[in-house]
């Protein structure tokens, strides 16, 4: 079977894309390695989203999505795209997609420190704070991300050190309120860690000054985008949407409008 489109990633991009091309008459299926709604539906609270004056968490607002997608028909396969080849097929590991059109929303990782990693540490937002009841946590990042994580488990950890290269957060004004406002939250400026302390886990961080005994350790610095191997000639016919996008500002309600700008050039290729 050759899909008229095929859409990589099922985030808010993703989604968007898939159920306008499926709402449009065509054969779209979208594929997804882990958990529909991507990073955004581990959100504890989105307070910037359109529509909800109070804020939606990401697991409410995902489910709308994903239900608008299935009511257009739209189709899911669980796997990981390792790549596009050419004639536009898409590599499964053992099973192969063939499409006229594909929508890359892959969406993107955090960048690491540069030291070998432990137990312990993670480059992603952790969505059950309650593991981490009474423990001492770090987080890297001086971005909304590393804010909205160090708040969250500030609710569980007995203690949360923020760290953060800059001598400010970037993070808008209610964020760094609450930051501020936290007892059980120390945020530490012109933060470099040289190194990570433990043998078999993270036992804690070497700064430029002084050590932090430490649990776990969430870095939250940049993003890079996260994007299967493309071989052979695929301009034309092959679209980035969402945060996967160089240079797009990485915010949920942008990647649905990116989702359904690629979706609607997917359209334009697949009438002409």
């Amino acid at each position: 079977m050759r899909w008229d489109a095929a859409v990589v990633g099922g985030g808010p991009a993703g989604l968007t894309a898939g159920f306008y091309l499926a709402r449009a008459g065509f054969k779209t299926v979208l594929v997804e390695k882990g958990r529909l709604g991507g990073q955004a539906g581990r959100l504890p609270l989105l307070r910037n989203y359109p529509g909800f004056p109070a804020g939606v968490t990401g697991k409410a607002l995902m489910a709308r999505f994903l239900q608008q997608a299935r009511r257009w028909g739209l189709r899911f396969i669980k796997g990981k795209v390792r790549a596009l080849r050419p004639g536009l097929s898409l590599d499964l590991g053992g099973r192969t997609l063939r499409c006229r059109t594909a929508v890359l929303a892959c969406g993107a990782e955090f960048k690491g420190l540069g030291l070998p990693s432990l137990p312990g540490l993670r480059h992603a937002e952790f969505e059950r704070p309650g593991r981490l009841r009474g423990k001492i946590v770090g987080v890297v990042g001086g971005g909304e991300a590393a804010a909205y994580q160090a708040l969250w488990l500030a609710r569980h950890a007995r203690k949360v050190y923020l760290f953060c290269r800059r001598k400010t957060l970037k993070g808008i004004s209610p964020l760094r309120g609450g930051i501020a406002s936290a007892r059980n939250i120390e945020f530490r400026p012109n933060a470099e860690i040289r190194k990570l302390l433990g043998r078999r886990r993270l036992e804690g961080v070497e700064l430029q000054k002084g050590r932090v005994k430490l649990d776990a350790l969430f870095v939250l610095v940049g993003k890079a985008p996260r994007l299967p191997k493309l071989c052979g000639r695929l301009k034309g016919r092959v679209f980035i949407a969402g945060d996967a996008r160089e240079g797009n500002f990485r915010q949920a309600v942008i990647a649905a409008a990116d989702g359904m700008a690629r979706a609607m050039e997917c359209e334009r290729v697949l009438r002409s």
